[in-house]
C-alpha cells in the first residue's frame, strides 16, 4: 500500500482548470462513445488553459517550450 499526503493548494486556478478538464473529458467521451485515453489526452492538450495565458496558452505549446528550454534545443 502506498502512502499519500494531501494538502491545500496554493493556486485555486489550477484546481478550477482540472475541474474544467474533467468536465470536457466527460463531454468528449459522451460524444465519441468509449474512452480512448490516449486520444482524449491528445485532444485535451489543444484546450486553452487559464494558468498558461501569460505563457503559451495551451498545454501542448507549454510542453514544447519546456522541452526546448530543458534540452537547450531551438526546435529547428
Amino acid at each position: 500500500m502506498e502512502h499519500h499526503v494531501l494538502t491545500k493548494t496554493t493556486n485555486g486556478s489550477v484546481v478550477g482548470m482540472m475541474n474544467e478538464f474533467a468536465f470536457l473529458a466527460d463531454a468528449l467521451c459522451d460524444q465519441e462513445g468509449e474512452a480512448d485515453l490516449l486520444g482524449l489526452s491528445l485532444r485535451l492538450t489543444d484546450t486553452p488553459c487559464g494558468p498558461l495565458y501569460r505563457r503559451h496558452v495551451r498545454p501542448d505549446r507549454e510542453l514544447v517550450a519546456w522541452l526546448r528550454e530543458s534540452t537547450g534545443g531551438d526546435g529547428g
